[in-house]
């Protein structure tokens, strides 16, 4: 198990990737890809490096899919040789990651030629190691050239340290072969000596995440091993590398399950859900649950080892769906790389024959060219403000159905402060009245038959009351137009601890992505709805919600350390379940139950949006 999480760390820690100038190749160097994403954003490129960059963002992102049709809009034709250089290495790094590792050698070779050709040594030397790597897989059929040698060369030629400190890591893992683990720790000093004349943050949290492994599998520290990992996982953090800190709480799940704690590795394995993606986190996904389900096997729970290990089948499945996604993506663009070499070939026979034949209609041609260009020009004008004029009647009208959306809203949320307050004031006003006089009544009922029926009719009385007063502040209180949806989780929060003593503890990841509105409005609702479930059901002490929200999709986790239920109890009883999943479906989402009598009760709701 050990070997296998040090193979994941490594293969997903190594993120080489390049962009279309100096400034953006130290961006994707030090994983700063939040800010390549802004000035992306700031449009500040020419289309061809756009598309470039937008691609290698996609491929540091691990959305291979989304990386092959970025590429596949490119036209090679109109690509410089230093363009043309990026396009290769980008294609030969996606071909890696996909495990198409005879075809990554082939473009990564063609980029490395280019490379060369355009002066980018430090690049041409990066790709060295990429190419040491795949060889590594033993899967590699061809001529194999000792790269690790000739980026050591290159590297302490170039003098970059952070080179030298990768160089470094490498020789430092090739001397585990050895029974003398003192060389291991030597080479690391080095490294981090050229990482501090570097400051690169990714490679620092990359040594930092290897040394905890080193604490791991080779000679076990727990101390030392979490101190190292949780130096990796500020820096993770710090630079919104999801992915990175989702297989830093894995390793500190097995940090746990060396020693037997499995219920700590479980918490920590379920901490690194918040750091996944669900629309392409597959792998990680599916390894983290069946993880989760050999924890659970180990406590004897084998409810929830069988629950985990058919989610993670689940996420296998959805993996071999992405795949056979990119492999048809990656046709595409090896067949538009093929048709433009074709092109390539033709233009060039045309150009020869004209030259050859044509010579003396020279200016003709010209002239027909510029008329040709002239015509061009004004219909791509004519498409583009047709095109201008469509996407500003979309934008209206869906301006209009936001508007709408929050009329509704606000109606809505008006006529229930409405009814709140009629049932506040006026029939809890006279229900207390009542019960007011039923208390001075009931001291001049002497008989004590009378009395009994008395005190039973009064009871009910009572318990009316607070009923109808529950009942309006529920209606008085939630989200509105004005509020957040963390903003109303928070309050509502307060209201369940104060009323109710139970602890509730939220956590909400990403809080600054805007929901649409009727998004927030359902999820606060079913929220509200578990909440009440809990308390009226569960003799819960602690209640935890849990908020993780992306830019297509949101995942609710709900918590109690209750009494628990079984599940079956969905079709059968009347806990609200049933209209809960309803909500649920109509959002287009999934609603699954982890419960058992004895252990508490865990809710899961995945919603994807526009």
């Amino acid at each position: 198990m050990r070997q296998i999480i040090l193979l994941v760390l490594v293969l997903s820690s190594i993120d080489f990737c390049f962009g279309q100038t100096p400034e953006i190749d130290r961006l994707f160097e030090r994983g700063e890809v939040k800010e390549v994403k802004q000035r992306l954003k700031n449009n500040q490129f020419s289309p061809n490096n756009k598309l470039l960059i937008k691609a290698n963002y996609f491929n540091f992102t691990k959305q291979l899919n989304e990386g092959f049709k970025t590429l596949a809009k490119l036209d090679t034709l109109d690509l410089t040789t230093d363009q043309k250089a990026y396009y290769f290495n980008i294609l030969g790094d996606l071909y890696d990651r996909n495990t198409n590792y005879d075809l990554a050698v082939n473009h990564l070779q063609r980029a490395q030629e280019l490379f060369l050709k355009t002066g980018h040594e430090l690049r041409y030397n990066e790709i060295n190691l990429d190419l040491f790597y795949i060889l590594l897989e033993g899967d590699f059929i061809g001529e194999r050239t000792n790269y690790l040698d000739l980026y050591a060369k290159t590297a302490r030629k170039l003098n970059n340290s952070n080179q030298l400190a990768n160089l470094q890591i490498e020789l430092a893992f090739n001397s585990l072969d050895t029974l003398d683990n003192s060389a291991f720790l030597n080479y690391f000093d080095k490294a981090f000596y050229y990482n501090s004349l570097d400051k690169n943050p990714l490679t620092y949290g990359m040594l930092n995440a290897y040394k905890a492994l080193f604490y791991i599998d080779v000679e076990f520290n727990k101390d030392s091993a979490n101190a190292y990992l949780q130096k990796s996982l500020k820096i993770y953090e710090d630079l919104n590398l999801p992915n990175k800190s989702l297989l830093i709480y894995i390793n500190f799940s097995e940090v746990e399950r060396i020693q037997g704690n499995y219920k700590a590795s479980i918490n920590y394995l379920k901490q690194a859900n918040n750091y996944r993606n669900l629309s392409y986190d597959y792998d990680l996904t599916a390894f983290n649950y069946e993880l989760l389900a050999q924890d659970y096997k180990a406590l004897g729970q084998y409810d929830s080892a069988y629950y985990y290990l058919d989610a993670s089948m689940k996420y296998r499945d959805s993996l071999n769906i992405e795949k056979q996604n990119i492999a048809l993506t990656r046709f595409e663009t090896e067949r538009k790389e093929k048709q433009n070499l074709i092109l390539r070939q033709k233009n060039e026979r045309q150009q020869n024959l004209i030259y050859a034949s044509l010579s003396g209609f020279v200016v003709v041609v010209f002239v027909s060219f510029l008329v040709y260009k002239n015509i061009k020009r004004k219909q791509l004008i004519a498409e583009q403000s047709t095109e201008i004029q469509f996407q500003k009647n979309q934008q209206l009208l869906k301006e209009q159905e936001l508007k709408s959306v929050d009329a509704m809203l606000k109606g809505q949320d008006k006529e229930r402060k409405r009814i709140a307050s009629d049932l506040h004031d006026q029939v809890g006003g006279n229900l207390a009245s009542i019960n007011a006089y039923f208390s001075v009544l009931k001291d001049q009922i002497s008989d004590q038959s009378q009395r009994d029926v008395f005190n039973t009719t009064y009871n009910l009385l009572s318990q009316t009351y607070k009923d109808i007063r529950a009942l309006a502040h529920k209606n008085n209180g939630g989200i509105s137009a004005e509020k957040s949806l963390v903003r109303s989780l928070n309050e509502l929060k307060q209201t369940i601890s104060q009323l109710h003593n139970i602890q509730v503890n939220l956590s909400v990841f990403n809080s600054e992505i805007q929901l649409p509105s009727y998004i927030e409005v359902s999820l606060f609702r079913i929220i509200q709805e578990l909440s009440t479930n809990t308390i009226k059901h569960a003799e819960a002490t602690q209640l935890d919600i849990n908020l993780n929200v992306y830019e297509s999709s949101v995942n609710i986790i709900i918590e109690d350390n209750g009494k628990g239920f079984e599940p079956e109890q969905l079709k059968t009883s009347g806990m609200g379940l049933s209209s809960i999943q309803k909500r649920v479906e109509e959002l287009g989402g999934t609603f699954d139950i982890d419960a058992k009598l004895g252990r508490g009760s865990t809710f899961i709701i995945n919603v994807n949006y526009d």
